[in-house]
């Protein structure tokens, strides 16, 4: 399945952009997304939503207070790069 992952905050600096990087390659396989700009990553995971928010650290808990989003894709469409659009088709169809 393939989701968005966006974090949320209007005072986001690089510093928690790589922290969320790094959670992100932590918990699923490395080869498994693409961060397409600054604040949006694109991600091939076998699992839901929640776990996957769970997972790079979007939770309630008190030692983990990042906001964000994880959003299923199903239907796609715009302009982007060649490669982002060969990425999204690779692991749509495997």
């Amino acid at each position: 399945m393939l989701y968005a992952i966006i974090p949320l905050g209007d005072d986001r600096d690089a510093e928690d952009d790589k922290m969320l990087g790094s959670r992100i390659v932590t918990a699923i396989d490395p080869t498994a997304y693409v961060r397409y700009a600054p604040h949006l990553y694109l991600v091939s995971y076998n699992g839901t939503s929640a776990e996957l928010a769970e997972k790079v650290g979007f939770t309630n808990k008190e030692d983990r207070p990042d906001t964000g989003l994880v959003l299923s894709i199903g239907y796609y469409n715009g302009l982007a790069i060649p490669d982002i659009w060969e990425w999204i088709q690779t692991r749509q169809d495997g």
